[in-house]
């Protein structure tokens, strides 16, 4: 599962890679409600609801997944929708989603209130023309308005053909209650409480991401030394680990998956 203002195609060369690797596995590519292709579900738009669309996905798949990989928004979906899966879930990877609450309150507009990246983003999302002439031309009103350049050249990536130009396809208000979820949601109960005893809980944190605090990192290693999880902090990697360092990302996981499972 991918963060915020992602899709399942930000997964699809590491999982192409996957399975060339572990064949015997079978990688269902998700696009979370109002992403990619899932769009106009009903409210609510939390992080909860987001877990109950992957049950509901799991059921018409044929069963619980073995294993739930989720970046940023997406891996506090998956933490949320652990438990639902017991006990067939064996693996759970939360790629750089810190599970750490960072408001102290989900009122309207306290995402563009805080100085996150995506509240950044939904605010410069906000007062964007509703047709743009190019990628470019909207990659750069991203970065003037405080975008960082390689998210914005991201974003850009995600803008849809229409009469005129570009357009988004973001329906704002949606992504204001998912980010508004997301900051308010404390995950740490869920991982200190796996949904089995059996469960691999895996954290892995870029040596270079902004995204975890020094308290984040110290809570994480503190439930490592207790084998409550596995903390891996990946080298040369910022927030976007699966691009930052592919490789060093497939050596971590790859023997876990090749490992036989029931």
């Amino acid at each position: 599962m991918h963060g915020i203002f992602g899709s399942r195609r930000n997964w699809w060369s590491f999982a192409r890679a996957f399975t060339l690797a572990a064949p015997e596995w079978r990688f269902v590519l998700v696009d979370l409600r109002h992403h990619g292709e899932s769009k106009g579900a009903p409210p609510p738009n939390t992080v909860e609801a987001c877990a109950a669309d992957l049950a509901r996905l799991a059921e018409r798949l044929g069963g619980a997944p073995q294993a739930l990989i989720g970046h940023s928004f997406g891996g506090k979906v998956a933490l949320a929708a652990a438990a639902g899966f017991a006990p067939a879930l064996e693996q759970l990877w939360l790629m750089d989603a810190s599970p750490s609450a960072k408001l102290a309150t989900s009122a309207p507009g306290a995402v563009a209130r805080t100085a996150s990246g995506a509240g950044v983003v939904l605010e410069a999302l906000r007062h964007m023309p509703a047709v743009l002439a190019s990628r470019g031309a909207a990659g750069e009103l991203l970065e003037r308005a405080g975008v960082a350049r390689p998210v914005a050249r991201w974003l850009a990536t995600s803008l849809l053909r229409c009469e005129g130009g570009f357009t988004w396809g973001f329906d704002l208000p949606a992504f204001q209650q998912l980010l508004e979820s997301y900051w308010s949601f404390d995950g740490w109960p869920l991982l200190e409480a796996p949904a089995h005893r059996h469960l691999q809980v895996h954290l892995v944190i870029g040596a270079h991401s902004q995204h975890f605090s020094l308290d984040d990192r110290a809570h994480a290693l503190q439930l490592d030394t207790r084998n409550v999880l596995h903390c891996h902090e990946l080298t040369g990697a910022g927030h976007w680990v699966q691009t930052d360092a592919p490789e060093a990302l497939q050596q971590l996981m790859f023997p876990h998956f090749l490992v036989p499972h029931a």
